[in-house]
């Protein structure tokens, strides 16, 4: 029942904002990657995720307080965000499960995928939260495909973390 009522809010927002199912060649996006995070963990994409993969990587993110566009409403920059993004990287922690806007871009990057069969979420999980915390599609898809964890104190594993993430992005579908 979830599933059919996120189904019919991505359904009234692609017609509101008369967006289409357009399938992207990789050329034409924008961004390679659209971060959805909860602002408790802005020092996270600031701090790490802009460093390592813009500055370093030459990667462009969409990161949310920085590339909105103002004067646009919140869900016509949040489906513009997906529909022009190869990937959406989800920074789950307990504040993404509690806020409401992080579950309202991460379900709309669901329906993205499931309407042009695009694989583009990409969990980063920045702490653990317990599975009786966790929306039922994000227990789903952590028990049913790939994520990454960042290691916060291995040198040797955050390179390797920012390897993975890296050919996550760019990963073709």
């Amino acid at each position: 029942m979830q599933s059919d009522t996120w189904k019919l809010r991505y359904l009234y927002y692609m017609i509101r904002e008369n967006y289409s199912y357009k399938r992207l060649t990789p050329d034409e996006y924008i961004y390679d990657a659209f971060v959805i995070y909860a602002d408790e963990n802005r020092d996270f994409a600031l701090n790490y995720l802009i460093p390592e993969l813009e500055e370093k990587e030459n990667l462009r993110l969409n990161i949310h307080h920085r590339d909105f566009p103002v004067g646009k409403l919140i869900s016509e920059n949040i489906l513009s965000a997906i529909q022009s993004s190869r990937k959406c990287i989800i920074l789950l922690s307990r504040y993404f499960v509690e806020s409401k806007w992080c579950m309202f871009e991460y379900n709309l990057a669901k329906m993205e995928y499931i309407h042009t069969e695009r694989n583009i979420v990409i969990i980063v999980v920045l702490e653990q939260v317990p599975h009786r915390q966790l929306p039922l599609p994000i227990l789903e898809q952590i028990k049913n495909q790939s994520y990454i964890e960042f290691p916060k104190e291995n040198e040797i594993a955050q390179e390797m973390f920012w390897k993975n993430l890296k050919h996550s992005i760019q990963l073709k579908d």
